[in-house]
């Protein structure tokens, strides 16, 4: 891991895992799941998203719009 990012909003917060560069990304997505599987059985957490990134799929800009 390189860095942690945590964002958040009422009702929506948003962390972003980041790794160092040659991670193998599969791997590191399984690790996250794993990692959070016991916070996924919560039953006060709504739902939870867990997602991977291609940095190369991802758009320059990015807007939100609320």
């Amino acid at each position: 891991v390189s860095n942690i990012i945590s964002t958040s909003k009422t009702g929506a917060p948003n962390i972003t895992v980041e790794y160092l560069h040659g991670t193998n990304k599969n791997e590191a997505f399984l690790d996250v799941q794993k990692a959070l599987a016991d916070i996924q059985q919560d039953e006060t957490i709504e739902d939870l998203v867990i997602t991977q990134y291609d940095p190369n799929a991802v758009p320059i800009v990015l807007f939100d719009f609320y």
